[in-house]
Order: structure tokens, then sequence, then C-alpha cells
């Protein structure tokens, strides 16, 4: 039998946890001269400035040159309507297309294996083992899979980051005591870990590896 509790530590993850890393950024204000737009410039024995900017008018009219040209504002303010109004549709269009993708791809889930990782341990259902080609049901009293013919407890322990599967088979696991034993299956190395102690996983000795099952 498995022990009492389940492992707190992993041979390939740690718990989850939320971590943010405040980056402290000093804000300094750098104060330009302004050496370049309003400056007062003497060289030569001579004064320069830049020339400044006459504006004469109102109401639609402007003149320059002594000649005087009608400036159409009203017309102008119109298109510039014209144009948010264009701009606030194309929005609200494109706020529309992004909603019905995702009310439309909400209900579908997906069918890859992902470690099976989509299966949760909280829906108390049968899980199909393609290892074992049959479902296996969940024991409450554990509160995890177990599948008598391989006498091997097993559940996905979501508090790692990644979320892992986590096997207790009994003859392999009893070997290392009562409180640890617990094997995981790294797919990277393509090998066994046993836990031998409060968070210390060892590689799993090749004879018993041999009839063991795993998620792929």
């Amino acid at each position: 039998m498995p022990p009492s509790h389940k492992p707190s530590s992993s041979h390939s993850s740690r718990p989850s946890h939320s971590s943010s890393s405040h980056s402290s950024h000093s804000s300094h204000s750098s104060h330009s001269s302004h050496s370049s737009h309003s400056y007062s410039h003497h060289s030569g024995g001579y004064h320069h400035r830049p020339p400044h900017h006459h504006s004469y008018g109102h109401s639609g009219y402007g003149y320059s040159g002594g000649y005087g040209h009608r400036s159409y504002g009203s017309r102008s303010f119109f298109g510039s309507c014209v144009g948010t109004v264009a701009f606030v549709i194309l929005i609200i269009v494109i706020l529309a297309v992004v909603v019905w993708v995702k009310h439309n791809g909400s209900g579908q889930q997906s069918t890859g294996n992902n470690n099976q990782i989509a299966v949760t341990d909280t829906s108390h259902q049968p899980i199909y083992v393609a290892a074992l080609g049959r479902d296996v049901p969940w024991n409450s009293e554990y509160d995890m899979y177990y599948d008598k013919q391989t006498d091997c407890y097993f559940f996905l322990n979501t508090d790692m980051d990644p979320p892992i599967w986590q096997y207790w088979f009994e003859g392999v696991s009893s070997q290392y005591g009562e409180d640890y034993g617990w094997l995981e299956w790294d797919a990277r190395e393509s090998r066994w870990y046993v836990q031998t102690g409060e968070t210390k996983w060892e590689l799993l000795p090749e004879k018993y590896a041999s009839d063991l099952w795993h998620f792929d």
C-alpha cells in the first residue's frame, strides 16, 4: 500500500508558486537643454533666433502673402468625423470576430496525448491507460487511480510545475520503506527515478524497472 501522504517533491519539478521578480528601475528626469529648439546663438558678433510663426485670420479664413484663401473648416470637420466613425466601426467588427472565435473554440478540447494532463484527478472517472490497453478506475480510499492487475497506484501531481505522473508499484516501491518509494518516469532520459528522501530522488535500479509501465 502507498504511504498515507503524497510526495511533495519531484525529480524534475518544483512546487508551483507564483514568483514575481521586481526589477527596480530608477527613474531620473533627464532635462534637455532645448538647445536645438529655442536657443540663442552668438557667433561673429550677431544675434540669431528662429523666426516666429505668425498666424492671421479668423473663422475659416487665412491670409498668406497678402492674398486671402478660404479654408473650408466645416468640410474638414465633417471628414474627420467620418474617419473617426469608420475607425470605431472597424474596432467593433474586430472585437466581434474575436468573441466569435473564442466562443466557438471554447467547446473544443485538446485530443493530443500531452502526457494525458488533460485528464484531471478530480474527475474521479476511469482513465484509459494506453500502455495497459484498458481503463483504470479511481480509488477513493487513497484518492488516486489503482490498477489491480499491476498492483499500481498512480496520480497526476498538479502541485508540481509542470504536473507529473507519480506511481507506487507494490513490490518495488515498498522496497524503500513506508514513507518513500514513489516513482517517476523521466521521458527525456527514458529511465525511472525513485524517491528515497523528502526531497531526494535517485535512479531506480534496472532490475526493478523491467516490468513497470508509464504514460508516454
